[in-house]
Order: structure tokens, then sequence, then C-alpha cells
């Protein structure tokens, strides 16, 4: 039960006593919860529907534009930030698409809450505008829907597919490592598919 579930105090005890008992008490639950990473990034796109990748300095593979969440941001305030530094102009970003909870995996010892946005279509002078952190990406492409899966981790390729189809019809895809709702433990149960 949350502290603030409105479920009044326990019989027989003093509201607002303020002992370090109760202080103690109350840090101790808050420490117990799982802490998660979060992050946003943004679905651009060219005028072929093209997805734009780019590449990281510091890890091997392609990702999205975007990044991790300061402590003092939002999810939507993050993929603004992230893209003006990833990209070297600002973009607004739109409509959510996609929030994926992605469970823990070796190189990540928290869950993850990713959220990613419309950023819109790049028409050919904003392509020419983009101007990347050199110590941080070293190049980015367009990439069609059906090269997904070789350039990206699969649950990345499937959040991407999802924010797609969000796109055009509208609403916010909720992903569970990509996949929807119950679908990722019934591939990892019946082992037609990964969590990568």
């Amino acid at each position: 039960m949350f502290p603030d579930s409105g479920s009044g105090p326990s019989p027989g005890k003093e509201v607002g006593s303020g002992s370090s008992a109760d202080a103690d008490s109350g840090a101790s639950f808050v420490n117990r919860l799982p802490a998660v990473y979060v992050g946003s990034g943004a679905l651009i796109t060219n005028a072929a529907d093209e997805i734009l990748l780019v590449n990281p300095t510091y890890k091997p593979g392609w990702e999205i534009p975007g990044g991790t969440m300061d402590p003092d941001e939002y999810p939507r305030e993050t993929a603004r930030r992230e893209l003006v530094e990833e990209l070297g102009f600002e973009i607004v970003p739109g409509a959510l698409l996609v929030v994926d909870f992605v469970l823990v995996r070796p190189e990540r010892p928290r869950p993850n809450i990713m959220y990613v946005f419309d950023g819109g279509v790049l028409d050919e002078r904003q392509q020419a505008e983009i101007r990347l952190p050199e110590d941080e990406l070293s190049e980015y492409r367009f990439a069609p829907v059906d090269e997904l899966d070789d350039l990206l981790v699969g649950r990345l390729a499937r959040r991407m597919r999802a924010a797609l189809r969000q796109r055009r019809i509208g609403g916010t895809a909720d992903l569970e490592n990509g996949y929807a709702p119950g679908a990722a433990r019934r591939v990892v149960r019946e082992g037609t598919g990964r969590l990568d």
C-alpha cells in the first residue's frame, strides 16, 4: 500500500507524530521502491517514410535520436533537449506514439520506460541542417522499415514499427519489450522469439 493511498491512519496511531521512527520507516519504504531508467526519443522520417537512425560512438549499433531523462525533466522535455543536442536544431516533439516498458537485462540492471514522440517528416533542407555531435554520434541515415531488424536491436525495431503504425492510425501504443502487452512473456515461454 502506498502512503498516500487514502486509506487513512491506522487505529490508535497519532497522525503526524513526526517521530524519527516514522521518518525512517518512510525512507525505508521509498528505498525499496523499484527504480527505472527513463528515455525519450523520436520517430523522424523523410518523405519516403524511412526512419532517421543515428550511430553512437560509445556503443555498437544504431539508435533513434533521443536519450536518457535528466532528473528535472519530463519525457517530452527530454526528447526536445536530446533532439537539439544530437541533430543541431530544434524539433518540437508531437504526439506520444509509444510507451515501452523494458525488463532488466544484463547491460541495464534496472527496468526502462521508453517514450517515442512524433518528430515529424524532415524535408531536404532540414536534412541538410543535421549537425551531429562528433564525440557522441558518428553518422546518420534514413532506413526503410524492412531494414530495421538488421540495424536495430529487436525491441527497438518492434518499437519503431509500432511508432510508425501509431502515427498513421493515431493514439499511443502500450508495449512491453516492443511487444503488445502479454506477448513478450508468451514469446519467451513458447520459445518463438526473444526479448532483445
